[in-house]
């Protein structure tokens, strides 16, 4: 359990940074939706598509972990920092693509889909729970294996965000995910 909190410091922390980023997707799509500058509304939506390149976790440093190297320091030792380390090497695979899921939804959100989204994030809930219970409990033939399978949960992160790209990429309402729109605009 300790393990698992440890990792999920840093799976919080990256949430939070994206949820931040999806809030502002949100406000200025529906800017740019209410003033009627579709190039501009586009361009919100081009954060989507580059999202992957800003998450990418590759384990718990251990330099970075309070107590590691004070003998009576409190903080992660040992057996922890490595089941962590390792739990938090699984969960980032999904980490590449949960920003997708989260601007993605934020910007329909913001174009005014709501539904969308909110169908994704069933989707997302499903497929958490379904491979969870399956790979924890080791039902319908997968073998069980405890709580370290629980990181291949975050698959459902994959699946939304492979979804709500999708939606994008054919264009939903008032927005459209363009892939020549991903260039970084200096000015």
């Amino acid at each position: 359990m300790a393990a698992v909190g440890l990792a999920n410091q840093w799976i919080f922390l990256s949430g939070t940074f994206f949820g931040a980023l999806g809030t502002g997707s949100t406000a200025l799509i529906a800017r740019f939706i209410g003033a009627k500058e579709p190039e501009q509304r586009e361009r919100g939506t081009a954060p989507v598509g580059a999202a992957g390149d800003f998450d990418r976790h590759r384990g718990v440093d251990p330099g970075l972990v309070p107590g590691r190297a004070g003998g009576d320091t409190p903080g992660a030792r040992g057996e922890v920092v490595a089941l962590s380390s390792t739990y938090l090497k699984i969960v980032s695979v999904a980490l590449v693509v949960a920003p997708l899921m989260y601007l993605g939804n934020a910007s329909l959100r913001g174009a005014g889909d709501t539904q969308t989204p909110l169908r994704i994030m069933l989707v997302v809930n499903a497929v958490n729970i379904v491979v969870a219970v399956t790979t924890i409990n080791g039902l319908l033939g997968v073998p069980k294996m405890g709580w370290p399978a629980r990181p291949w949960a975050a698959t459902a992160q994959v699946t939304g965000g492979v979804l709500v790209t999708a939606v994008l990429l054919r264009g939903r309402g008032q927005i459209r995910l363009r892939l020549n729109g991903l260039r970084p605009d200096r000015t």
